[in-house]
């Protein structure tokens, strides 16, 4: 809520204090608001590695909105070396999500990710992709 200013005055020292507070307890959503504030520079400096890599804590717990971002950092090197199976496992795996994240997530894999694999590989990281579940939250 700090970070936007829903229903309160933004500041964003008290959203960042909040969410890593919020974060360390193991809280996903926390973990995902906290990388977007690094992705998008909102308060903080921009730092796409330290955003990436709250976007696979909360992603490898299940995330769909932080396995979608986290396929898109895979697929535009943000934070990461682009690698385009991995953009396509995680756009995959968000889009099981049955609400606005899986329609965007299909969109960006098969659109983004897709065109530059084999079908072979489309098949393989879509076994993975099968056989994925999502790590226990600390």
């Amino acid at each position: 809520m700090y970070d936007y200013g829903d229903c309160i005055p933004k500041d964003y020292v008290k959203a960042r204090t909040l969410l890593e507070r919020a974060a360390a307890k193991g809280s996903i959503p926390a973990k995902y608001d906290l990388g977007g504030m690094y992705e998008e520079g909102r308060g903080v400096p921009v730092d796409y590695v330290h955003a990436t890599k709250l976007y696979r804590a909360a992603a490898d717990a299940g995330d769909a909105p932080a396995q979608y971002r986290l396929g898109r950092c895979y697929g535009l090197g943000l934070g990461v070396k682009i690698d385009f199976k991995e953009s396509y496992f995680w756009l995959e795996l968000a889009a099981r999500d049955r609400l606005g994240t899986g329609t965007v997530a299909i969109s960006d894999r098969d659109n983004g990710a897709a065109p530059h694999l084999t079908a072979a590989e489309i098949k393989e990281v879509k076994a993975r992709a099968m056989r994925w579940t999502p790590l226990r939250s600390p």
